[in-house]
């Protein structure tokens, strides 16, 4: 029995499993996997950026409309009119 010591990282045993490259993939195979696995990784977490300053920014404009004082100022417009009565 195995355990998961302090080396075994945050993973675990079922981690370092799941990284293991198969058997027949040569150094670059496995270097060009890892670096994919990388790349879908950073998208996802671009994602999820993106789909937090999205949901912050409308909040933040939800708040802005409630608490800012968006009423027009009210003054007194005279325009004098003349009117050719021909």
């Amino acid at each position: 029995m195995k355990c998961a010591g302090a080396g075994a990282g945050r993973m675990g045993r079922q981690g370092a499993e799941q990284r293991a490259a198969p058997e027949g993939l040569s150094k670059g195979a496995r270097a060009e996997q890892r670096a994919e696995q990388r790349a879908e990784r950073m998208i996802g977490k671009l994602f999820k950026l993106v789909f937090l300053l999205a949901v912050l920014g409308l909040a933040g404009l939800a708040a802005y409309a409630w608490l800012g004082d968006l009423s027009p100022q009210m003054r007194e417009n005279t325009l004098t009119v003349t009117l050719d009565a021909g």
